[in-house]
Parts: structure tokens; sequence; C-alpha cells
């Protein structure tokens, strides 16, 4: 069975998406998940569903990069990464596929480039990007490239089973809230929402505030949702 490597792209900060993404893989370290990983969730998360797991055996994440070597080395520790790369270039030419788990959806365009150049697959985290005109360069490039972008509740068990259960002539409205920021945390809303009623959007509109929005999306079958996503949801 071959054993493919993953290249980890990470971190920015208020996402430690490196250390858990990493730990789906490799599982993770239990003394160095308690000294060095600073995020309190993920830490319960590992111990919860990922002690002594290693969910995806024929591939491991064997190199990492980020823009600070002692971050790069916490993630490693915890992760069981065994190569620290010293620049993006490094990793790219020295894996088979990139994780790229990094939210600050404003750089993603412009650090995405080298990656597109070597042709290797690449995972990049929710969402590409909130401009147009770079939605429109990943669209130019990802043609016949393996690009994939994702929230991870898109492939709920819970979500399935909803879309099992429901047909979108049974739902009036539908709420969702999440914390963060609509850039960063919206696409866990909207993912599960499309999946279970379509995208046949015929109107948006937000009600809400900077950093504070409610946004109201009414769908062709007359289907209305509200959405918020308040950076101190509580």
């Amino acid at each position: 069975m071959k054993m493919y490597n993953i290249g980890m792209v990470g971190l920015n900060p208020g996402n430690g998406h490196p250390y858990s993404f990493s730990a789906v893989f490799n599982g993770f370290n239990q003394d160095a998940l308690d000294e060095f990983c600073e995020f309190s969730l993920i830490r319960k998360y590992l111990r919860d569903f990922h002690d002594g797991r290693d969910f995806i055996p024929e591939a491991r994440v064997s190199h990492i990069w980020t823009e600070n070597p002692d971050v790069s080395r916490k993630i490693a520790a915890v992760s069981r990464i065994p190569h620290i790369a010293s620049s993006l270039d490094e990793l790219v030419e020295s894996v088979d596929a990139i994780l790229f788990a990094r939210d600050d959806v404003w750089n993603h365009w412009e650090m995405s480039k080298k990656i597109f150049a070597s042709g290797k697959p690449l995972f990049m985290d929710k969402l590409l990007s909130p401009d147009r005109s770079e939605l429109a360069h990943f669209a130019e490039c990802a043609h016949n490239y393996p690009l994939m972008t994702s929230s991870s509740f898109r492939w709920s068990a819970l979500v399935d089973a909803a879309a099992q259960l429901l047909s979108s002539a049974e739902l009036a409205t539908v709420y969702g809230a999440a914390p963060c920021i609509w850039e960063r945390y919206a696409p866990h809303l909207l993912e599960p929402l499309f999946h279970l009623i379509g995208n046949q959007v015929v109107s948006v509109q937000n009600a809400g505030a900077e950093n504070a929005d409610t946004v109201i999306l009414t769908f062709a079958n007359g289907v209305q949702a509200v959405l918020q996503v308040f950076e101190h949801l509580s």
C-alpha cells in the first residue's frame, strides 16, 4: 500500500486546524498537546475523538510549514509530524499533496499560487476568497485541477440524516448561528444548508452590523434562512 505524504500549511491567529487536521492522520502526543496547544477546544476534541487512533492509515502529514518556526515545532511535536519545512517551496516540493489549513481568507490567493504551479492536489480551508476577482483566478486555476474546499459540516452524518428525513417542502424557516466573522465561519452554516435545500437563492439581505451579521436568504421554493455570525457570540 502506497503511503501518501501530505504537507500542512498553517497557522493564522484564532485557527488551530493544523493541530487537529494533522492528528486525524498522525495521531497526537498527549504530553505535547497539554504543553503546546493553546486551543482548549482542540485539546478536548482530540482527547474525546482521536485518542490512540489513526483514521487515515494510508496517508500521513509528513511536513509542516508555518511563518513562525517555533509554531511549526509545537505543531510537529503535538501531531507527530517528522519534518519541518523552512519554506513553502520546500514543503510543496517534498510532498504528494497539500493541506492548506489557514482561514485568513484574504491571503489565500497570494499564498496558493506556488501550490497551483506544482500541480499537486490541494485542500484549502474554507472559504477560498471573499473577493470576486480572486475567485475568478481560483476558478481559472482550478479547471481540471485537484482542488477542494469545504466546511466539515457538509460531510456530517447528522446533516446526511436530516437530508433523508426532510424535504424542502416541509420547511418554512431555517435558523443558524455561528461564532467568529462571516468571511471565516459562514461556510459552516451555508454548506449544510445548501445540502438540505439546494442553492437556488433568489435574494440576500444583511440586517446586521459589522462583525455581527444577520443574513436572510430567500430560496426559490419559498424557504427562508436566517443566519447569524457574531464575532462575540456567547
